[in-house]
């Protein structure tokens, strides 16, 4: 394996980098290494996004606004009823 030190490679004008060189070359302590074809793949793999992970994400973050949504009606509904309670209890003090 042939590492080279970031100094010793010839300076480009600005080339742009895309995920699959990204993949093919790994930075360890200021030294640039070509990674093996295993961790390519794997670091493929993981830039992936998952169909399946990404659905049950949305549908949580659904879940959680609709019962944070549905905990602000309740605490509304219990206040509502409270106040409901005092003025029946003052008119009654108030009848008698």
């Amino acid at each position: 394996m042939v590492a080279y030190f970031e100094s010793d490679t010839p300076s480009t004008p600005s080339t742009p980098t895309t995920l699959a060189s990204e993949a093919l070359i790994e930075e360890i302590s200021g030294l640039i290494c070509p990674i093996g074809r295993k961790t390519a793949k794997r670091k493929a793999k993981e830039q992936v996004a998952d169909p399946v992970l990404d659905l049950v994400t949305k549908e949580m973050l659904t879940l959680r606004a609709t019962n944070v949504k549905n905990s602000t009606m309740s605490e509304r509904y219990v206040l509502a009823q409270e106040k409901k309670a005092d003025a029946t209890l003052k008119a009654i003090e108030l009848r008698d």
